[in-house]
């Protein structure tokens, strides 16, 4: 898997992530349905913002392609295939971070390349917190806000020591 793949994949979860907070208050399978429509199209902005080329985003257009084919008999199956593409996203995206973990405590180039995949991961989440969580409702928001300072606090301290480790191996 290169690495503009993996974070592509990256993004994707980030996204899927984000869009489960906004789904969380869906009542009815026409609100999901609306709000898998919204994820989309944020996952289609994040994907179209990194992609050197259409190569990359043919994929996930061809897995919510087959998520509105399976909507219209099934619109539960259609929310359970795309939760699963996300799973399986952020699972190789995990894989490719721990390969490059290992790499980076020896390798400057695996050591840049994971860095730059902490601080993005840092602009997403911070876009996740100013653009989505605000429309979480309020009872759900707090914690999910909390989730997200969580998160954006343990890539701080990752990338705090990936960037000593870098200078150390520069």
């Amino acid at each position: 898997m290169t690495a503009y793949r993996g974070r592509m994949l990256v993004y994707t979860a980030i996204a899927g992530l984000a869009g489960l907070y906004v789904l969380i208050g869906a009542t009815d399978s026409s609100q999901r349905i609306s709000g898998v429509l919204l994820l989309a199209l944020a996952t289609y902005h994040i994907v179209d913002s990194l992609r050197p080329s259409g190569r990359n985003l043919d994929e996930v257009g061809e897995m919510f392609r087959e998520a509105d084919r399976i909507r219209r008999t099934d619109p539960g199956a259609a929310q359970r295939f795309v939760d699963s593409y996300f799973q399986d996203a952020e699972r190789r995206a995990a894989q490719e971070r721990a390969v490059l973990r290992t790499r980076a405590t020896t390798e400057i180039g695996a050591a840049k390349q994971l860095a730059g995949l902490l601080r993005r991961d840092l602009e997403s989440l911070r876009d996740v917190k100013k653009r989505f969580l605000p429309k979480v409702e309020p009872e759900k928001r707090v914690a999910a806000e909390a989730s997200n300072d969580q998160r954006q606090h343990e890539i701080q301290a990752e990338l705090s020591h990936l960037e000593n480790a870098i200078r150390h191996l520069g």
